[in-house]
């Protein structure tokens, strides 16, 4: 496709991160990613040739079948713990499962056992009426459906 240019392509690349995940450095993988996100500017750019080239080798019909069968393995382990009862249609790609838990979930034993369970969108727990209606002893995590291997 021929796409009118009036962006810069992003030239601000590090992928450290990247290969430390890679090979298995969970702890090095993840101090790299803050690194690189908080080199990041904000200003709009055109995606960069590195990432439309690595865009071009994804099989997206596998990874959409990947996704589909690991949210079907988290569902399975923690659908009766999960206070958000989620109704998912067969032809969805979920991005992640999210768990909504009361438990308190100790985030550090976890990445000790370099299990790296993101809070996004944290504000969301300080939110008062708006949107979501968060009560104040569910913990949300998400728990991606690309990490895992079926």
């Amino acid at each position: 496709y021929k796409i009118a240019r009036i962006l810069e392509r992003n030239k601000q690349i590090k992928i450290d991160h990247l290969v430390q995940r890679l090979i298995g450095n969970q702890p090095e993988a993840f101090r790299y990613f803050l690194e690189s996100e908080a080199a990041q500017s904000c200003k709009p750019s055109m995606i960069s040739l590195l990432s439309e080239q690595i865009l071009t080798t994804i099989n997206y019909d596998q990874v959409a079948e990947t996704r589909r069968k690991n949210y079907l393995v988290y569902e399975a382990a923690f659908g009766e713990l999960n206070e958000f009862k989620l109704k998912r249609g067969n032809s969805e790609v979920p991005f992640c499962y999210p768990l909504f838990i009361t438990k308190e979930v100790n985030r550090k034993a976890l990445s000790q056992k370099k299990i790296f369970i993101p809070l996004l969108w944290k504000e969301v727990t300080k939110r008062k009426n708006m949107g979501l209606i968060w009560k104040k002893n569910w913990h949300l995590m998400y728990c991606h459906c690309q990490l895992i291997i079926v």
